[in-house]
């Protein structure tokens, strides 16, 4: 079935969307079927938040708006399963919210940074990606040519030093960890080389509860409660960047 319906009261946000099946059940009850053939089974968080039915849910609304009752199936054939997710009406406005401001970001958008997947296989102008073209050019070459390619070259010299660092870095965390059991079993701080010195120092460091540990909640809550939050609390910039990448929050907020 096909579906042409607006997001929102007004006619800014059209979509049209083609649902695989309707079906209405003798206690008046919509079912939107969806059926997959990918080798994915995603979890039940995943369905409850999945975009697509739940636009279809929108859309089927739209079209009668005195239909209530609807469910989301989604028919995962090579598992032989179904999941089932129903949408609250806050959920529905949530999801309203969320694509209305999804197509402001895309149309307002002055660059359009190369996002590789699973369909660049499938493009037909790997010549023009910033992602893609390096390889359109080299994988013509001849062998010869190709390990000449200034770019073929940089890339298998940076492999190689990469890896030999790695290497280093191993062996010297093998080095240090000798250099500390010397140092323990010696009772030394300070250890002479030929022309080098090393400085060992031993002292306790205090270890409190990680994030996902148990009673975090707890520990964090008494610091709260304390008043003392500000004083021993930071700022998680990588969170904040992924929000405000991603618009997770109100959009006047993030400006």
């Amino acid at each position: 079935m096909r579906l042409n319906f607006a997001l929102g009261e007004d006619d800014k946000y059209k979509l049209t969307g083609y649902i695989d099946r309707l079906s209405c059940t003798s206690d008046g009850a919509y079912h939107i079927h969806d059926y997959k053939t990918s080798a994915y089974l995603p979890s039940q968080e995943q369905a409850d938040n999945d975009r697509q039915l739940g636009l279809y849910h929108i859309g089927v609304q739209k079209r009668w708006p005195d239909i209530k009752n609807i469910k989301l199936i989604w028919h995962y054939l090579a598992f032989d399963r179904e999941l089932v997710s129903l949408r609250s009406d806050e959920a529905v406005a949530q999801l309203i919210t969320d694509t209305t401001r999804l197509i402001d970001e895309i149309e307002s958008a002055q660059e359009f940074p190369p996002k590789e997947t699973g369909y660049c296989e499938w493009c037909e102008y790997p010549d023009l990606c910033p992602m893609r073209k390096h390889f359109y050019a080299v994988e013509a070459l001849p062998a010869n040519r190709y390990l000449n390619e200034p770019g073929v070259i940089l890339v298998n010299k940076y492999a190689e030093l990469r890896e030999k660092a790695r290497a280093i870095g191993e062996e010297v965390d093998k080095v240090k960890e000798a250099l500390t059991e010397y140092a323990r079993r010696e009772n030394l701080t300070l250890i002479k080389g030929s022309g080098h010195k090393v400085r060992v120092k031993f002292d306790e460091k205090l270890r409190f509860l990680g994030k996902s540990e148990a009673e975090r909640q707890e520990l964090d809550e008494v610091i709260v409660q304390a008043g003392k939050w500000p004083e021993v609390s930071q700022l998680d910039t990588i969170a904040l960047a992924r929000i405000v990448e991603e618009s997770l929050w109100d959009k006047e907020l993030i400006d």
